[in-house]
């Protein structure tokens, strides 16, 4: 049995047609159908039905397909961790995320420890996830909204809260914690690379029965920490990328302290979108399950760490 009959097996029982085999795999129709007759004679049983010039996989053929792509993975990846060895290509990770900054922390702990890696992140919105993860663009995707669809798993990693920073000269710097019915008067700051929150936070306070009065939106970070320092409004930032922040690299920027919100409505889950039966590559594999443990019960870790009086 050659590693080719296992080739041409797989896409003939791919595309169940000869001729479009035979286009992809550039070579004559009567050389591909000779080929998969010496497989069957080899296998011991025929793993097509034939009718009418029809080709379609039979039960045996459904049963050996799995393990022809299960061997010729393995030989990928054999053949990719030679090179990879031998200094003649990078293992290389491809993921997307619905939004910016969260994700800072495990990535730079990550390429710390495996500098030969080379990842690939790009930020897309839900529905551009969903055509990438099943045309097999990325590995995998990280959002804070699942997606509904069979073809996708949700892995969820890490279930945050919402907080709300106040400038130290303002007189609610004392608290602990606020609702946000206590904010009425005051102005909102927002990170547009946290979208999700802007909309948590909104769309509550309009249930409440007001409107937020938002003084700054956008992208630039230092903007925000400045408004804080001169207590000019209230800034919404996600704990895990607070906390990782400081965890990872010391001295953070925020000007402010951490208040929780009491309204039971400022939290939300990150997690892992996987096309499902999509094979993973090793270093793809390898990150996965790096996210898996670094972001393992943070929750009680992170607001110990900000509230470290606080164990409710």
């Amino acid at each position: 049995m050659e590693i080719n009959q296992l080739i041409y097996f797989k896409t003939v029982a791919e595309t169940e047609h000869i001729t479009r085999a035979s286009e992809q795999l550039k070579i004559t129709q009567p050389a591909l159908s000779r080929t998969i007759h010496r497989l069957e004679s080899s296998v011991g049983t025929e793993l097509f039905d034939r009718e009418n010039n029809r080709i379609t996989l039979n039960d045996a053929g459904r049963v050996f397909l799995k393990h022809v792509k299960t061997a010729l993975n393995e030989i990928e990846d054999g053949k990719n961790e030679v090179l990879v060895m031998k200094g003649l290509i990078r293992r290389k990770i491809r993921f997307s995320i619905t939004e910016s900054g969260f994700i800072a922390a495990p990535l730079v702990s990550y390429l710390l420890k495996h500098p030969e890696v080379h990842i690939q992140q790009t930020i897309q919105s839900i529905d551009e996830m969903r055509e990438s993860l099943e045309k097999g663009e990325v590995d995998f995707s990280i959002s804070f909204s699942p997606m509904e669809s069979e073809a996708i798993e949700w892995v969820p990693l890490v279930s945050e809260e919402i907080l709300a920073f106040v400038g130290m000269k303002h007189p609610l710097s004392k608290e602990t914690s606020i609702s946000l019915n206590d904010l009425r008067n005051e102005r909102f700051i927002f990170n547009n690379s946290s979208y999700n929150i802007r909309k948590i936070i909104c769309d509550y306070c309009r249930r409440i029965g007001f409107e937020p009065d938002i003084i700054y939106e956008g992208f630039e970070n230092e903007v925000g920490d400045k408004l804080l320092e001169h207590s000019m409004g209230f800034l919404f930032v996600p704990s895990t990328a607070y906390v990782f922040h400081v965890k990872e690299f010391p001295s953070p920027k925020i000007r402010g302290r951490p208040l929780r919100i009491k309204d039971g409505i400022g939290t939300r889950t990150m997690g892992i979108l996987l096309k499902r039966g999509y094979r993973l590559s090793i270093a793809a594999k390898d990150f996965y399950d790096f996210l898996l443990q670094y972001f393992d019960s943070p929750e009680g870790k992170s607001l110990e760490l900000i509230f470290p009086n606080d164990r409710g």
